[in-house]
């Protein structure tokens, strides 16, 4: 492009526009918002021929095709436009149904050539640049601009004279350069006998045949009455269409009776309120009922813009229209947290005009689209007002449908791909009844097509594993092996249930991987899981060490602030692990700057702050991250129980027996029925240490009478679950040292000195100091109750230093058993 400069305009600026406007009318990128108008022209050949020798005609540059509304203008041009596409032509298509003003014509055609507006004083110029010989431009429904808008198509004709621009209008533009063809209605069937084969090529009754497909067929009997039909219809092609669509949906005899007064043609006066409702459809514009059709597609509520995907036009243009077919009464609001929705009312669908298959199929690929567009990662700020989870619940019914339209088509690619970024935008925990919808759809796949089953087991994994759905899990993992592009999922599987051993073993291959192939990012975010896996299982060294490794090779201020997060976070659970708990604080309130991790780091810190002795911290952090869990759209079940184990142990320690134990055993039943190892020991342990600080606090409450096992027959459960799955230490160690406790606590001195000896050795094993500290207190007790005072006072002495280090405070009841030690020596 040579350069140029007049008016102050410098189109070099603009080369780009320029560009990117040519290349959408070469790939015919300006004719996608076309109606779906699947069907041929009927009746309009000589029309069609009159447009044919206007486009060869020079200095003929506006063509209007005037008639009222439902005359056949909209169906016309654009059919027109097609073969003119199909004959090399240039085509851009607007739709100015919706637009609110004159002003807006000219931003819509730049829009659809898919650029941005440039302006008042630049479009003039750019126009001429743009709109070369041999270019259409297709104005559709022109009425509702005028007479304004015969300005600016006087001004677009004076920029570029080379476009040729036929537009659609009940009434004329009123310019000289304007060529006019109105449209008559077609040809009526004559009400005096026609035959069969006459009433078949007039050009009405051809309408109303086709779009009525096989629920009409043209017969003796009922040849008057559609001939008929077709005369009082008076040769209207939007009324013919409408017509046979009623037809798709009820039987002739109903619709014969009836489509007097649906029409309006019947006199006024008392009406059923079906008739009423389909008097007012009638009385919407061409385009508003085409959308309206459109909008059927959605099987319960939608937002404005997936609206506006499903009829193929802008989202700022379907507003108005939403608002008045809410006026109407076609729809009703929805409330919703993320966005204003809107549902068909239900007795409406009735007269809503039913989609054929051919136009359902484009409205779907258009929806389709429009999701994977809307669920990519880069869409979803951390700033966005509306949560990406809220969002894909609210949108739950219609991604189903979509994914049922992929079914149908075969697309099991597709499909994948859907749950792959669903996955990613939902955190590894889209809704269930999609997940549940995967899960059906897998045991139909895998009878069929290995490789395709595979690829959609591989894009659900990680959704089933994050939402807990084990059961499914271990199917699909047994399907897809474990190979190494598998190895991390495997990794996180195992950690989840408790076999620390093997996620350590999927891990280590899962970052040689992601290593190999140069995925830094996953291979950091493997290794930290690798790190907590380690940490759960009481490997607190190799976790210190992979971290420490981490933070060496990736410094922290370059990671991503999800890997940040989870960073910080496993960091602040191994200084738990050992005790460190003041550590673990600071390490935690870290991870929750960062805003990835709140309601685990929250649950984490009401653990941190029990064991500092500050319990309304420690109830009020669980309470936080419980209502934060609730409040979720579908809460994480694992996670809710986690919690309210935390407030159980806040209740245990201040001495609310009951209340824990309400807590606690949900908890148990949950993990029981989802067959977790780790978390059935864990949770058999807190059960159990209910009644040993009640025994602590010389209170009468027991745990057997109240429960369906007494505090030995847990920590015998708890044994016989923990010692021939996997070697978590801290595990092993708790339920020895709650063995010797209640042992203690039973007379039976010398079983409990030696669970005590043997849950101090595996905690000073694996650093975990104020485990040694707990057990040293718990032995004291052992020595003292052996009338060997002055080694009681010694271990109290190791145990309070430790506890003075780590600033962990003792439960109260605990606090005077020590006071009373001490006391009795003196």
């Amino acid at each position: 492009m040579q350069h140029e400069e007049r008016n102050g305009v410098d189109l070099r600026r603009y080369r780009s526009v320029i560009e990117q406007a040519r290349l959408t009318l070469r790939q015919n990128l300006a004719i996608t918002r076309t109606p779906c108008y699947l069907d041929a022209c009927i009746g309009r050949e000589p029309e069609l021929q009159q447009l044919h020798q206007w486009l060869r005609q020079p200095h003929a540059p506006l063509l209007t095709l005037t008639g009222v509304s439902g005359i056949g203008k909209t169906h016309l041009a654009c059919e027109f436009l097609r073969r003119a596409q199909q004959a090399g032509v240039r085509c851009i298509y607007v739709n100015l149904t919706l637009l609110q003003t004159a002003d807006e014509i000219i931003p819509a055609v730049f829009h659809a050539l898919n650029t941005p507006f440039p302006g008042e004083t630049v479009w003039k110029r750019l126009a001429s640049s743009i709109f070369e010989q041999g270019v259409l431009l297709v104005l559709d429904d022109f009425y509702g601009l005028l007479p304004e808008g015969a300005r600016v198509v006087q001004e677009l004709i004076s920029a570029a004279p080379a476009l040729k621009i036929l537009a659609t209008s009940q009434e004329p533009l009123g310019i000289p350069e304007e060529t006019l063809l109105p449209l008559p209605p077609l040809p009526v069937p004559s009400l005096q006998g026609e035959s069969l084969e006459s009433l078949r090529r007039n050009p009405c009754v051809a309408i109303v045949l086709s779009q009525a497909g096989s629920n009409l067929q043209l017969t003796r009997s009922n040849a008057a009455q559609i001939a008929r039909l077709c005369a009082d219809l008076g040769g209207y092609p939007g009324r013919l269409v409408d017509a046979g669509l009623y037809l798709r949906r009820c039987k002739w005899i109903q619709f014969y009776s009836q489509y007097r007064f649906w029409f309006g043609l019947a006199p006024s006066g008392p009406m059923k309120p079906e008739t009423q409702r389909h008097l007012l459809h009638s009385m919407l514009l061409e385009e508003e009922k085409r959308i309206l059709r459109s909008l059927s597609v959605f099987p319960e509520t939608f937002d404005g813009a997936a609206g506006a995907a499903a009829a193929n036009i802008g989202e700022r243009a379907i507003k108005p229209l939403l608002d008045k077919l809410l006026e109407c009464g076609f729809l009703q609001k929805a409330h919703e947290k993320t966005s204003v929705r809107y549902r068909i009312r239900p007795q409406m669908r009735t007269v809503i005009l039913p989609l054929k298959e051919e136009e359902r199929s484009v409205v779907m690929q258009r929806l389709h689209a429009y999701y994977r567009q809307r669920l990519q990662p880069n869409n979803w700020s951390r700033q966005s007002a509306i949560d990406p989870r809220e969002w894909c619940y609210a949108e739950c019914y219609t991604l189903q449908h979509v994914l049922d339209y992929l079914k149908e088509r075969g697309d099991s690619e597709g499909i994948a791909e859907l749950f792959q970024l669903l996955d990613g935008v939902c955190g590894h925990r889209p809704p269930a009844m999609l997940l549940d919808w995967g899960v059906q759809y897998l045991n139909l796949l895998t009878e069929h097509s290995q490789e395709d089953s595979l690829r959609v087991a591989r894009s659900m994994l990680i959704s089933l594993i994050g939402s807990g759905v084990y059961t499914v899990s271990t199917q699909l993992l047994e399907m897809l092996g474990d190979s190494d592009e598998n190895a991390a999922l495997l990794g996180r599987y195992w950690h989840d249930m408790g076999d620390g051993k093997r996620a350590a073993e999927f891990y280590m291959r899962a970052i040689a991987y992601a290593e190999s192939r140069r995925q830094r990012e996953q291979a950091v975010l493997d290794a930290v899981g690798l790190a907590e896996s380690e940490a759960v299982i009481g490997n607190l060294d190799h976790a210190d060490q992979i971290l420490r490794e981490l933070k060496a090779r990736y410094p922290v201020y370059r990671m991503s602030s999800v890997i940040r997060s989870w960073y910080y976070y496993v960091d602040a659970y191994v200084h738990y692990q050992r005790g460190k708990f003041v550590r673990s604080r600071e390490l935690y309130e870290v991870a929750l700057r960062h805003g990835t991790r709140n309601k685990d780091v929250w649950r984490e810190l009401s653990r941190v702050y029990l064991e500092l002795g500050k319990y309304a911290k420690a109830r009020a952090y669980a309470t936080k991250a419980l209502q934060a869990l609730l409040a979720d759209v579908e809460p994480h079940e694992a996670s809710v129980y986690a919690v309210r184990s935390c407030l159980g142990d806040v209740d245990a320690v201040q001495g609310r027996y009951d209340d824990a134990l309400a807590h606690h055993a949900a908890a148990w039943e949950f993990w029981r029925a989802q067959g977790q190892p780790r978390w059935m020991c864990w949770t058999l342990n807190r059960l159990a240490e209910i009644e040993l600080l009640a025994r602590d606090a010389r209170h009468r409450w027991r745990l057997a009478p109240a429960f369906s096992m007494s505090a030995q027959e847990c920590l015998n459960e708890a044994w016989a679950i923990i010692e021939p799955t996997f070697l978590n230490l801290p595990h092993r160690s708790r339920t020895q040292h709650n063995l010797g406790w209640l042992a203690w606590h039973e007379g039976r001195l010398d079983e409990a000195e030696d669970y005590l000896n043997q849950a101090l050795e595996i905690r000073q094993s694996y650093g975990n100091l104020y485990g040694v500290a707990r057990t040293l207190e718990a032995l004291a007790r052992v020595r003292f109750s052996q009338q060997r005072y002055q080694a009681a006072v010694e271990l109290l002495d190791q145990a309070s230093a430790i506890r003075e280090s780590l600033d962990a405070k003792p439960y109260l009841p605990l606090k005077k058993r020590n006071l009373s030690i001490r006391r009795s020596k003196g």
